[in-house]
């Protein structure tokens, strides 16, 4: 077993994760990435969940990655809406969920326009019009998201690893024990971040949670 310092780990490489590590690394922090998966990306590279839906953010490193991606043939594009269950259609199927199409004449910004409305059953003319979502192809999108870490030459990506044991002093993590593919691996950091999906670092170390879903007057 091997022991390795860094000044931040983060746990996890989702969207999230990702997002954390790049920034970080890009102020200069040595930084560790830690994905229990073959792969980085979370969720939209393994679950089927390769798109980024309306917002009305996304002008910073999400923003990078489309540009990037939209180097790429077939790797991108932007979406409308074609048809939804919300909006009954004479003569279509009523089918659970819509239809989104792949649109050429939007663009990135585009996607940046979703308020002012008061949701897709109600505001049919609204939605169509200001409603756009970005489907990427999940391989490119891991490329892309390599690259990005590579160039900061300041963050390490290792997958296929998972934490085993997390170690800490008075409420202070010091440490944490992970298998890194077949090897035990110590790592030491002053600063961690748990982005998994289900808190699983945290919970370790016995912290007080509070999971599930925001009511709607949040």
């Amino acid at each position: 077993m091997t022991e390795q310092q860094y000044d931040l780990v983060v746990i996890g490489a989702g969207a999230g994760g990702l997002a954390t590590a790049l920034a970080a690394a890009r102020l200069g922090v040595r930084t560790l990435l830690v994905e229990r998966d073959a792969d980085i990306g979370g969720t939209a590279v393994r679950a089927g969940v390769s798109i980024w839906e309306p917002s009305v953010s996304g002008s910073g490193i999400a923003r990078e990655i489309y540009q990037r991606l939209d180097k790429r043939p077939d790797a991108v594009g932007v979406y409308s809406i074609g048809h939804h269950a919300c909006w009954p259609t004479p003569g279509y199927p009523v089918y659970p969920g819509g239809q989104s199409v792949i649109d050429t004449s939007k663009r990135y910004d585009d996607t940046l326009r979703r308020y002012g409305s008061k949701g897709i059953g109600e505001d049919e003319a609204v939605v169509r019009r200001a409603w756009h979502g970005v489907p990427f192809e999940p391989a490119a999108y891991t490329q892309v998201l390599e690259e990005l870490l590579h160039e900061t030459t300041r963050c390490a990506i290792w997958r296929n690893s998972e934490v085993l044991e997390v170690h800490a002093t008075d409420g202070t993590v010091s440490s944490c024990l992970l298998r890194h593919g077949a090897h035990l691996q110590q790592v030491r950091a002053e600063y961690w971040v748990d982005a998994t999906g289900d808190v699983a670092f945290c919970a370790q170390l016995g912290c007080e949670l509070h999971t599930g879903t925001d009511g709607q007057a949040l």
